[in-house]
């Protein structure tokens, strides 16, 4: 009977850590999330100091001096998983437990370039739930040194465009004034977060052009606009793409291309238009989905102790 207790009891200690890990914040929030950033990033943990945690003695049973979980990273079944790695004694039976983890919302490893209802069908609910999320959550955090923030708030017309010497502005225009309120320069060898909201505004409009003729404008990261882009000149955009309570126009003369993805309610039409090229690109989806909301969604699909 007591062998049968103290291996019940073993197990229990070795499910325990595990969980701890993952729903202690003091684990999970300050160690483990930092390193699955990094891992979407990077495509790998540049420190290999890193690829384990260390739990705090205060946390272990009496008698379990192990205080190591494993940081493992895999690709299965197209979508990026997480592994914890521990092993424990109690009385003298060691026990060792996995965990495994997927840690990206599943709306964007399902290989899609768009995501709209139309195209998600069975999955339309979660798209909703996601856009709702979003416009309430949406933030520009702390971002690396190579992407530029650019919070917008409540304008009408927001320009992005390429002048005659070929550096990209965004300008911002309100109150049907002729001349821009506000310029900023981009640096397009950098990345952007645009964050546009219209919590006052309805009918917001982005347009993105060109002012030179068979010019292309380029840009990568993030876009998140609530409202309508105008795509007035040759675009490519690398990143996460997304309109909130909007559409894209594509002007007759003009060409999208996309690589990442694309959120948009009806955003499905773009994939019959000859002017727009899409590819899902999971590299650009997982460097930029790290700074929004909702995208590190980490679930446990199982938990083993053998």
């Amino acid at each position: 009977m007591n062998s049968s207790q103290n291996n019940v009891q073993a197990f229990y200690v070795a499910e325990g850590k595990i969980l701890m890990a993952i729903n202690n914040p003091k684990y999970f929030d300050n160690l483990i999330l930092p390193e699955i950033k990094e891992y979407l990033k990077n495509d790998k943990i540049i420190d290999n100091n890193k690829e384990y945690i260390v739990l705090d003695d205060e946390d272990l049973m009496e008698g379990d001096s192990d205080n190591k979980i494993n940081l493992f990273f895999y690709e299965e079944e197209n979508r990026e998983k997480l592994k914890l790695q521990t092993q424990t004694s109690y009385n003298k039976i060691k026990r060792k437990a996995d965990a495994n983890l997927t840690v990206i919302n599943q709306l964007f490893e399902m290989g899609l370039p768009i995501l709209s209802p139309n195209l998600l069908e069975g999955n339309a609910k979660l798209y909703e739930e996601y856009m709702d999320f979003l416009q309430q959550k949406i933030y520009i955090p702390t971002l690396e040194e190579d992407i530029m923030p650019i919070e917008i708030d409540n304008y009408e017309i927001i320009k992005i465009f390429n002048d005659m010497d070929r550096r990209t502005y965004v300008e911002l225009y309100r109150n049907n004034i002729s001349s821009s309120i506000n310029k900023r320069l981009i640096d397009i060898k950098d990345r952007v977060f645009i964050l546009v909201r219209n919590n006052k505004i309805k009918g917001t409009k982005m347009v993105i052009e060109s002012n030179n003729i068979n010019d292309i404008l380029e840009l990568k990261g993030i876009i998140y606009v609530e409202g309508d882009i105008y795509i007035c000149s040759d675009v490519i955009f690398d990143g996460i793409l997304i309109v909130n309570n909007g559409s894209i126009y594509i002007e007759s003369d003009s060409n999208f291309m996309l690589s990442g993805i694309l959120l948009g309610d009806d955003a499905d039409k773009m994939l019959y238009d000859k002017r727009v090229k899409l590819d899902y690109n999971l590299h650009e989806i997982k460097r930029n989905g790290v700074y929004l909301p909702g995208f590190i969604e980490p679930n446990i699909e199982y938990i083993k102790i053998y």
